[in-house]
């Protein structure tokens, strides 16, 4: 999400004269101003007109000179829209019994929320939209399963899942949009997801992977991965999913033991979407990344 255009205002300490100037491009000059202290105030517009980002300063202004105010401007808080739509195909419907999705929206202080979905199972959609604060998030989604045994009890299976950073941002819409295209029996599938918009500065995480994208491993074979950033000299938190589910955390250099991961049958493929996502400045920026992997006996 970017800033297309700006309001700004400016007060005049008599309390009387003021100015303003409206969906301005960038850097402007103001003429014939009072001399005095002015407060300035910008205001910076997307390109729905809504407000997004804003901030102020003040300036003495004096007689036959030009000042200049440099104004920060920095995004406004308050809550936002996160909007996810999810689908999934014939093949992988009649492979299970009950599909479901579940999400949890994960700040970086450790609050969590549970994202409920409507699901429309003869469409094969599902669908969360609500408003939350503004910040960046850790999005863990799972998409399972769910068998009746037949004596009153369930068996819940995962068959996908993904870690993702969102950013939402106050008075705009995030949409994430998943697509799953199908699964093998009694295994594991894997999503593609994809979140915008980023208003701000996201870190842009990359992977140094040995085993490379969709690269099939036996079960019990170990690799080192390595996250890094070049978007900050910021200490960066990592923290390492599979499947969506929490796998490490810490460092952005990991060692990965593929027993640690369900064992798959004779003849069948684990599907492993390994993810990490970082955060630095208590927060203030994140970004993720991920790769899959695929396990066999």
């Amino acid at each position: 999400m970017d800033i297309v255009t700006y309001d700004i205002y400016g007060d005049h300490e008599d309390g009387v004269d003021t100015f303003q100037e409206l969906d301005v491009a960038g850097t402007i000059i103001i003429s014939s101003l009072q001399t005095g202290e002015w407060t300035i105030q910008v205001d910076g517009k997307n390109a729905a007109g809504d407000i997004i980002g804003t901030g102020s300063t003040t300036t003495i202004v004096n007689p036959s000179s030009q000042v200049t105010a440099n104004v920060s401007v920095t995004p406004v808080t308050g809550n936002g829209t996160l909007n996810i739509n999810i689908d999934w195909t014939v093949a992988a419907d009649n492979q299970m019994d009950a599909p479901g999705v579940s999400s949890t929206l994960l700040s970086y202080s450790g609050i969590s929320d549970t994202l409920v979905y409507t699901v429309d199972v003869p469409t094969r959609t599902a669908n969360y939209n609500g408003q939350h604060a503004q910040g960046y998030y850790t999005l863990l989604t799972q998409f399972f399963d769910t068998v009746d045994n037949g004596n009153g009890t369930f068996t819940v299976t995962t068959v996908a899942g993904n870690a993702e950073v969102v950013r939402i941002a106050a008075n705009d819409t995030s949409n994430g949009v998943y697509s799953y295209d199908g699964i093998n029996t009694g295994a594991l599938g894997d999503v593609e997801i994809v979140i915008s918009p980023e208003l701000g500065d996201p870190l842009v995480i990359d992977l140094t992977t040995p085993p490379e994208e969709g690269d099939i491993l036996k079960h019990g074979d170990t690799f080192t991965i390595t996250a890094s950033t070049k978007s900050t000299t910021d200490t960066v938190d990592y923290l390492w999913y599979v499947n969506g589910e929490k796998y490490s955390a810490g460092s952005g250099t990991i060692t990965v033991n593929t027993k640690d991961w369900p064992k798959p049958k004779k003849n069948e493929t684990f599907f492993a979407n390994l993810a990490v996502v970082g955060f630095s400045n208590a927060g203030t920026r994140g970004g993720s990344s991920f790769v899959n992997y695929q396990v066999v006996k």
